[in-house]
């Protein structure tokens, strides 16, 4: 899947990328630009104006009826962090950015100005501006970016998102499997599943099928049977969807969350039914931290380790133009002393 980038910025970025791995040393010499016209199928124009581009940015000098030839190392690189929540004066935190608690973190490396901030709207708009920089860090690529990070794989770690490109991120799958099969196994498979479907206007269709594939497999791997209820953008509409839930009186009700988005609505329909959560339904949702002081409500929920994602995306900038960088950060569960076997209400775990 091939961006749309000027095709000077292609033939750049591979001359780069062959100069970070080192299949292009310092002094080397490159081919003729007749040669290299040939090999890229373009106009000398187009590879004039990437080889402009190198020069200016120091990648390559050329010499007077000589050639042109690898320059000497950077002391110095241009490091840009892409994102839609973008601060301008890190004194302060405006409360848009309260959404964004990893870029909170990545935030904190600027002190230096050795980090950028690019708006991802802007990036958008003008994909060859990324070809400014060494280094670049993006938080959340929208799924269309994917391939993208692929061809600029030698200077790109996407946040938060995996796939054949460098990534730093929490495994999202294995996140909801796991907590799908902490609760099937608490009730030895004898609980009520229902998977509510995070709408995908609010997030990525990749976030959104990991999560709900995370689910799926781990229903399979007890062979369980399972609901799975669309979620709305509308907290009125989600409780109305939540109140028609058929809930057997004989079984719990285990509800596993693809985002703490609905958590409202789900309290907001326990509380109107007179069910307890933790005793008649078990709830899980994804990344709500601080759920219980902000709802004082305890459940369950995976929560992400953003300032290690943020360290680890960090440090790997050094080495992603010679290797693979593909790294897992482990998540935690919170309030997992929930699963822990209780007392039967007269035999019976729902209330009518």
């Amino acid at each position: 899947m091939k961006q749309n980038i000027p095709k000077y910025i292609e033939i750049k970025e591979k001359i780069i990328s062959s100069i970070t791995s080192g299949k292009l040393a310092y002094g080397d010499k490159l081919p003729t630009r007749e040669a290299l016209v040939k090999e890229y199928e373009v106009t000398r124009a187009t590879l004039n104006k990437a080889f402009k581009e190198l020069i200016r940015e120091g990648w390559l000098n050329a010499g007077t009826n000589t050639g042109t030839f690898v320059s000497q190392p950077k002391s110095s690189q241009r490091i840009a962090l892409v994102s839609k929540y973008i601060v301008r004066d890190t004194s302060g935190w405006p409360h848009a950015f309260l959404w964004s608690e990893e870029f909170k973190y990545f935030a904190a490396y600027d002190s230096d100005s050795k980090i950028e901030f690019l708006e991802e709207s802007a990036v958008l708009k003008k994909l060859e501006m990324l070809s400014d920089y060494d280094r670049v860090i993006w938080i959340f690529p929208p799924d269309e970016m994917f391939g993208l990070l692929l061809q600029l794989r030698h200077k790109i770690i996407a946040v938060n998102r995996y796939g054949d490109f460098n990534f730093v991120s929490t495994n999202h799958r294995e996140a909801v499997k796991d907590i799908t099969q902490k609760c099937i196994m608490r009730f030895d498979g004898k609980c009520q599943l229902i998977y509510l479907d995070r709408p995908e206007k609010l997030d990525s269709h990749f976030i959104c099928s990991e999560r709900r594939e995370g689910f799926l497999q781990g229903c399979k791997a007890f062979n369980k049977y399972y609901r799975i209820c669309q979620m709305t953008e509308n907290f009125h509409n989600n409780v109305d969807l939540l109140m028609k839930l058929e809930l057997n009186s004989y079984e719990p009700a285990v509800i596993i969350s693809s985002t703490r988005f609905v958590t409202g609505a789900v309290l907001r329909m326990a509380n109107l039914r007179g069910l307890k959560i933790g005793e008649d339904i078990f709830y899980s949702d994804f990344d709500f931290a601080n759920g219980l002081e902000l709802t004082g409500t305890k459940f369950l929920s995976v929560v992400q380790d953003y300032e290690k994602i943020a360290k680890v995306a960090i440090q790997s900038l050094e080495s992603i133009d010679k290797n693979q960088v593909q790294c897992f950060i482990p998540y935690h569960i919170i309030h997992e002393e929930i699963l822990r076997p209780l007392p039967h209400k007269d035999g019976r775990f729902i209330k009518k």
